[in-house]
C-alpha cells in the first residue's frame, strides 16, 4: 500500500539497528562515563546525560548513520540516565545520535525529560533511531527551526514544549508506534505559541484523530500537496485504537499555567523555616532566572509583612515574630503566561 511505504521505512531502520550489525570500535570511558567524540563532549553524571561542544571546536555532531553508534549510546552507564540535555554550545545535531546496535539504548527505559537548547537549527531524520521505551517530556528551544520527518519516530512522548523559533515539524514525530494500521501517538499536552507550527502540528493530529477509523491524507514532503494516506490513532487503556484529541496550550494564554500551584498555607515557629512548594505542569522547570528553555518558569516570592515572616528567592520562609503574613508567589513564562498564588503564613 503506497501510504505505508514511508512508515515501513521507519520500521526497517529500527530493525536494522536491532539486527546486530557490526559496530565500529568506540573509545568509551565507562568508569568516568564521559569522553569526546569529534567535536562533541558527552558526560553522564548521576541521572543526566549532557552533550556539549569540545572546547575550541564548532560543536558539530557527527552523522552516525545506521551502522555506527555514538559513544554515549554505547555506554553501560546509559541505564542510569533519566534526563538528557543538548547544551547551547552544540551547533549541529547528527542523525542516529541516539541509536545503538549494542542495545544499550534499550536499557534507558523511560527518560523523564529531553532538553534540546542548542544553536543547531535542524533536528535531522532519525535523530532518535533506537528502541527507547519513552521520553515523557521533550523540550525544544535554542535555535531549532526545523524538526524533520521521523526525527523522533517512536518516543511515546506525553508532553511536548516547543519554542518560538520552530517553523517546521514533520507530522510523523513524537509518536508511539508504526504499524499496518497507521501511526499512533500518546501525546496528551503540547505547549507552544498561538498560530505557530506547534499549533499546526496539533491541528493536523486532531483532524486525523477526529476521523476515527478513516484514512487521512497528509503532506509527507511538505510541498503543499496532500498525497500520502495514513490512519492516526491513540491507544486507549487496553492498548487498542482510541481517538481522544491532544490538548494544545498557548504559552501566552493564562490557561497555560492553570495547573501551576503553590502551598496554600504553612505554619512555622519563630526563628524556624519552611519552604513553599511550587508545582508546575509536567515538563516545566522552576527557575530564578531564564536559561533560554521554553519550559522555564521564573518563580519569585514576596512577603506582605517582613516583620512577621521573610522569604528567600527559593521560597524558604523564616518566622520572625508571632503573627500572620502572606507570601505572594509569582510564576512567569518568559514573554508568556503569568500566574500568582498566595501562601498564608502563621508564625507561632
Amino acid at each position: 500500500m503506497k501510504q505505508m511505504k514511508k512508515l515501513l521505512c521507519g520500521v526497517l531502520m529500527v530493525c536494522m539497528i536491532l539486527s546486530g550489525i557490526t559496530v565500529a570500535p568506540q573509545n568509551v570511558q565507562a568508569a568516568t562515563a564521559s569522553g569526546n567524540d569529534g567535536e562533541i563532549h558527552w558526560e553522564i553524571k548521576g541521572d543526566t546525560l549532557t552533550l556539549s561542544a569540545v572546547k575550541g571546536t564548532k560543536g558539530e555532531m557527527k552523522d552516525y548513520e545506521s551502522s555506527t553508534s555514538s559513544p554515549w549510546a554505547m555506554s553501560p552507564k546509559l541505564k542510569d540516565v533519566k534526563n538528557i540535555v543538548i547544551d547551547k554550545s552544540v551547533t549541529k545535531i547528527g542523525s542516529f545520535a541516539f541509536a545503538s546496535t549494542a542495545n544499550t539504548i534499550s536499557q534507558m527505559r523511560k527518560i523523564d525529560t529531553m532538553k534540546i537548547l542548542c544553536k543547531a537549527d535542524v533536528i535531522p531524520e532519525y535523530f532518535i533511531g533506537g528502541p527507547i521505551d519513552a521520553i515523557n517530556s521533550i523540550i525544544i528551544g535554542g535555535n531549532i527551526k526545523k524538526i524533520e520527518q521521523y526525527a523522533f519516530p517512536c518516543t511515546n512522548t506525553k508532553t511536548l514544549i516547543i519554542g518560538k523559533n520552530v517553523t517546521q515539524i514533520g507530522e510523523m514525530n513524537f509518536g508511539a508506534s508504526f504499524g499496518v494500521d497507521g501511526y499512533a501517538t500518546e501525546l496528551k499536552s503540547v505547549y507552544g505559541y498561538s498560530n505557530s507550527e506547534a499549533s499546526e502540528f496539533v491541528n493536523f493530529w486532531n483532524k486525523g484523530l477526529a476521523l476515527g477509523n478513516e484514512w487521512f491524507f497528509f503532506d509527507e514532503d511538505g510541498d503543499g500537496v496532500e498525497e500520502e494516506e495514513i490512519l492516526l490513532w491513540r491507544p486507549n487503556e487496553n492498548g487498542e485504537n482510541g481517538f481522544s484529541l491532544i490538548d494544545f496550550y498557548s504559552m501566552t494564554d493564562k490557561n497555560c499555567l492553570s495547573k501551576a500551584k503553590a502551598t496554600s498555607s504553612i505554619s512555622v515557629n519563630k526563628n524556624k523555616s519552611k519552604t513553599i512548594k511550587v508545582t508546575l505542569p509536567a515538563g516545566f522547570n522552576k527557575v530564578t532566572k531564564y536559561s533560554g528553555s521554553p519550559a522555564d518558569v521564573k518563580v519569585t516570592f514576596k512577603s506582605s509583612n517582613k516583620k512577621v515572616a521573610t522569604v528567600s528567592s527559593s521560597g524558604k520562609v523564616t518566622g520572625k515574630k508571632k503573627g500572620t503574613a502572606k507570601i505572594i508567589v509569582t510564576m512567569q513564562i518568559k514573554d508568556g503566561a503569568k500566574k500568582t498564588a498566595t501562601t498564608k503564613v502563621t508564625v507561632k
